[in-house]
């Protein structure tokens, strides 16, 4: 699979264990950047260039770039960083819940993949619901 079918959010449909791995390795990526953000609103008042340097980091993953929106609001908040506390914080909160929105669909597909194996498992008896 290409750099860019793995990165991308509509073109990638997990079909085999190792691409559920990769989806899963996105999800947690995505989690850690969620709580990241979070925390970056709130200390932003306190110490803009750790927050900045915090923003290049999350900037610095190529996967985020495939999603445009997200990547603009990053490069907005690491330049209004060091003079606009409050703008940052709003896009911190802002980039955090577009980033849970795509999350939310990473694990819908992440969870259709294992349920369509969970049911080729029942029906050949080798899954049990206990």
């Amino acid at each position: 699979m290409n750099w860019y079918q793995q990165t991308s959010k509509l073109a990638f449909k997990p079909e085999t264990f190792d691409d559920k791995n990769v989806l899963n390795n996105k999800i947690h990526t995505y989690e850690r950047y969620i709580s990241e953000l979070s925390q970056i609103a709130d200390i932003v008042f306190q110490d803009q260039r750790f927050c900045k340097q915090k923003i290049q980091e999350i900037m610095k993953d190529k996967g985020l770039e495939s999603l445009d929106i997200i990547y603009g609001k990053l490069s907005e908040a690491n330049d209004a960083c060091l003079d606009n506390p409050w703008t940052v914080s709003e896009l911190s909160r802002e980039i955090a819940y577009l980033l849970n929105q795509h999350l939310s669909e990473l694990i819908k597909d992440r969870d259709s993949f294992s349920d369509y194996y969970k049911k080729e498992l029942e029906k050949k008896g080798l899954w049990k619901n206990e």
